[in-house]
């Protein structure tokens, strides 16, 4: 390979050194983000569950009213036809008067019967919706703490974290679409692209490497893989550990 080719191995290297400070910088925000959609998705699962109980809850109270006028209604007619029955003058009318009378109290005992059904479904809507208040107020009470963790860890990496992604694009400008494209499908399948060799064995699955091997990778001369995992493998010059 001549210079430029790698002076490109180079560049990918320092590409990596950048990537790996960045998913370190990123380690250190831990589980925060994930906590924080996850406790939204939750306050947002309970909000509309209220919504969904308060809705029924509105139409059962509708309908129990309905049910009211209609008990109201049957309980004066019974009384009338009661009053009317004393009052017939035959055994024809009077059969007639007792008919109409038990089919009221049929349809009055199944409007009753609603009711106590309707109460039940109420008792329960109200235990739901109490436990959702107090599962909203302890995700609240989550969602504000862990907010405030991920403000701490961010306000010691933020500035870090700029700085690194602005000397990451000045990187990329110094590379082929092509090399871009080699270490984006590493660094897609590894999360990141470059193993370190430590004590001539690969970092990432810590398989020794050949001899011949380890010389390769020490001179640069090629963009070598491990053998046994197949990441891109390099030297740190900086901190050899052989």
């Amino acid at each position: 390979m001549d210079i430029m080719e790698k002076n490109n191995i180079e560049t990918l290297i320092n590409l990596h050194k950048i990537d790996k400070k960045l998913f370190d910088i990123d380690s250190k925000r831990g589980d925060f983000p994930k906590i924080i959609n996850d406790l939204n998705n939750n306050i947002e699962s309970l909000k509309n569950s209220n919504l969904e109980t308060e809705e029924r809850k509105n139409e059962i109270n509708k309908r129990k009213v309905e049910i009211d006028n209609n008990v109201s209604d049957f309980n004066n007619k019974i009384e009338s036809l009661n009053n009317q029955m004393y009052k017939v003058k035959s055994n024809k009318e009077y059969e007639a008067l007792l008919h109409e009378i038990d089919h009221l109290k049929i349809k009055l005992s199944e409007e009753k019967n609603e009711i106590k059904i309707f109460d039940t479904e109420l008792d329960e809507i109200t235990t739901v919706s109490e436990k959702n208040n107090n599962d909203l107020n302890t995700d609240n009470d989550k969602l504000i703490d862990t907010e405030k963790k991920l403000n701490n860890a961010n306000s010691e990496i933020i500035t870090e974290e700029k700085n690194l992604i602005n000397d990451k694009d000045n990187i990329l400008k110094q590379l082929s679409d092509d090399d871009v494209n080699l270490y984006d499908g590493k660094k897609n399948e590894y999360d990141l692209a470059f193993a370190m060799v430590s004590r001539k064995s690969c970092s990432n699955c810590f398989s020794g490497l050949p001899p011949q091997l380890f010389i390769n990778v020490r001179e640069r001369n090629k963009l070598e893989v491990c053998p046994s995992c197949n990441i891109f493998l390099y030297i740190d010059d900086e901190n050899i550990d052989l």
